[in-house]
């Protein structure tokens, strides 16, 4: 049971980094927001840049976690869509 947890994780990370290219190059939402980001980065990066070096360590440390949390709970989504997909394929006779 072990190997197929591991073959199972191993695609999905796949599948995930596969999914996240894909919408980054086809989804225009996702790309305008980018162009957002790198147009306003240099100012974001003054204005961090101007705040005492504890704040700035804060503020850096704060969006890092928002992030990280952002990408767990991507990754979950698409694992639980997964399993969804999995149950629909027995309920429906398919496996």
């Amino acid at each position: 049971m072990n190997d197929f947890a591991w073959y199972f994780d191993n695609f999905t990370a796949h599948m995930v980094e596969y999914v996240s290219k894909h919408y980054k190059l086809t989804n225009m939402e996702y790309q305008e927001i980018e162009s957002y980001l790198h147009r306003y980065e240099n100012r974001y990066n003054l204005i961090i840049e101007s705040l005492d070096e504890n704040d700035r360590k804060f503020m850096r440390e704060y969006i890092r976690k928002q992030l990280y949390e952002i990408s767990c709970v991507t990754d979950c989504l698409y694992l639980e869509g997964y399993k969804d997909c999995v149950k629909l394929l027995n309920n429906i006779g398919v496996i």
